[in-house]
C-alpha cells in the first residue's frame, strides 16, 4: 500500500528470522489482514470501532496538551490492551510517529523498545512550511519524546541518523536500517519487451513513470512537477513522452493538470505497481521534497529501468550521479536526461547494471534482516533464514 508498507513488511520478516512475531495494527476496515506465515497472531483495529471519546478527543487535538492529529488518530484503546496483554516481548517496535503513543503500552510489554523512523518528521515538516505552525511545533515535541523513551532507533539511512542525532541528540543508540525489497519480486517477466535489456533504442514515445501514494505531499509536488515543467520542456526537445503517474489518492490538483496536459496518465489505484515498473523506459523522481530514502528507486533498481532523479530523491541511497541514475535539477536538465537515455542504449545498460549491482549489495531484505539482527545485539549466524513470506510488492498500490 505504499512505501511505508512495504518497510513494515520488510522489518516484520526481518523479525520473524529472529522469533516469533506478534503485529497489532490500526487502520481503515479495507486493512483487514489474511495470514500471514511469518506471523504468529495478527491483531487489526479499524478506526471506527474505536469508542465516541477516543474519536472525540482526536478531533480536539489543538485543546489537548500535547494533541496531534495524526498520533490520536491512530490511538485505539483495544489496540494497546491487546499490546499489554500479549507480552512478555524480547522486543517491541513503534513504526513512525503516527504510532508513538503506543510507546507506553509497548515499554510496559517488552524488554526493548524500537522506534523506527520513516523520515524525520520535523526536518520534513519544516521543508514544507513557510513559518512553523501548530502541528509543526507538536511533531517535533511528539518526535523527541519517542525518541527519548526508546532504547533504539531505527532510521531509514545514515543521513536520516545524523539529522537524528543532530535534532535530538539521543541517549539511545541510532542504527540506519535501509528500505529494502526483495529483488526476485521486480524481475521482468521471461520475454518482456525492455529496451534496455535488448540494447534497442527506447521506442517512441518514450514512457516515463512516476509511482506514489499522492497524498503525501511530497509525492503530489513531484507529480506536479512533472505535468506543469518536465512535460513542456520534453515537447521544446521534441521528445515525444507519455507519463504514467501510477499509485493511491491521486489530488484534485493532479487530475486537473493532467486533463490540460496531453500524454499524462493518473492511474489511480492499482493491483500491483511491478508490471508499472516492467512497462517503463524511465523511471522519474522530480523530488524536491522529502526525508527517510525513495523505495520508488529501489525498485527501479531491481526492476533494470533506468532513472532520472534529483539529489534529493536519491538522498540517504548509495546512488552515485551518472554511475547508477542521472541527476538533474531544473526541467530542462531533467528532460535532458530523458533525451540522453532515449538516445544511447550503452548509457541505459551501464546505469541499469550499476543500480541492480547497488539494489543487491545494500537494499535487500537480507541486508536489512542483517543489520536488524545486529542492532539488537544478536549475531547473524544466529539468525533463521528469510521464511519465504509473500512480498508486499503485489499489494495493491504504489511504492
Amino acid at each position: 500500500m505504499g512505501g511505508a508498507a512495504l518497510r513494515n513488511w520488510q522489518n516484520i520478516n526481518g523479525l520473524a528470522r529472529l522469533g516469533p512475531v506478534d503485529v497489532v495494527s490500526v487502520g481503515l476496515p479495507a486493512d483487514e489482514t489474511r495470514p500471514a506465515p511469518v506471523v504468529r497472531a495478527w491483531r487489526h483495529f479499524p478506526y471506527g470501532t474505536r469508542p465516541f471519546a477516543t474519536r472525540m478527543a482526536a478531533k480536539l487535538w489543538r485543546w489537548r496538551p500535547n494533541g496531534h492529529p495524526h498520533i490520536d488518530g491512530y490511538w485505539h484503546p483495544g489496540a494497546a490492551a491487546t499490546i499489554r496483554a500479549g507480552g512478555p516481548y524480547d522486543c517491541g517496535v513503534v513504526e513512525e510517529l503516527s504510532l508513538a503513543r503506543y510507546a507506553g503500552p509497548l515499554r510496559a510489554a517488552c524488554k526493548t523498545l524500537v522506534f523506527d523512523a520513516h523520515n524525520v518528521e520535523a526536518e520534513l515538516r519544516a521543508a514544507m512550511s513557510a513559518s512553523e505552525t501548530l502541528i509543526d511545533r507538536r511533531t517535533r515535541e511528539a518526535e523527541a519524546a519517542i525518541i527519548g523513551a526508546c532504547d533504539l532507533v531505527w532510521a531509514c539511512s545514515e543521513t536520516d541518523a545524523a539529522d537524528i542525532r543532530r535534532r535530538y541528540q539521543p541517549a539511545a543508540p541510532v542504527h540506519a536500517v535501509p528500505n529494502g525489497i526483495r529483488l526476485e519480486d521486480y524481475a521482468p517477466p521471461s520475454g518482456a519487451r525492455r529496451a534496455v535489456e535488448s540494447g534497442n533504442p527506447v521506442s517512441k514515445p518514450v514512457s516515463l513513470l512516476y509511482a506514489g501514494t499522492y497524498s503525501y505531499p511530497p509525492n503530489e509536488d513531484a507529480a506536479l512537477r512533472l505535468i506543469r515543467d518536465v512535460a513542456p520542456a520534453l515537447r521544446a526537445r521534441g521528445v515525444e513522452a507519455e507519463i504514467v503517474l501510477a499509485g493511491r489518492k491521486p489530488t484534485a490538483a493532479m487530475r486537473e493538470a493532467a486533463s490540460r496536459a496531453p500524454g499524462v496518465t493518473v492511474t489511480g489505484e492499482t493491483p500491483s505497481i511491478v508490471p508499472y515498473f516492467h512497462a517503463a523506459d524511465v523511471v522519474m523522481a522530480p523530488i524536491a521534497l522529502g526525508s527517510g530514502t525513495r523505495l520508488k528507486l529501489v525498485e527501479a533498481f531491481a526492476a533494470r529501468v533506468p532513472v532520472v532523479t534529483t539529489a534529493k530523491g536519491a538522498e540517504g541511497l548509495d546512488a552515485e550521479p551518472g554511475v547508477h541514475a542521472l541527476f538533474a535539477e531544473t526541467p530542462e536538465e531533467t528532460a535532458g536526461a530523458v533525451a540522453r537515455l532515449a538516445g544511447d542504449p550503452a548509457l541505459r545498460d551501464r546505469l541499469t547494471g550499476a543500480a541492480y549491482a547497488l539494489a543487491q549489495a545494500a537494499y535487500s531484505w537480507d541486508v536489512a534482516a542483517r543489520l536488524i539482527a545486529e542492532s539488537l545485539g544478536v549475531a547473524p549466524a544466529d539468525a533463521r533464514p528469510d521464511p519465504g513470506a509473500p512480498s508486499a510488492a503485489h499489494a495493491p498500490g504504489a511504492a
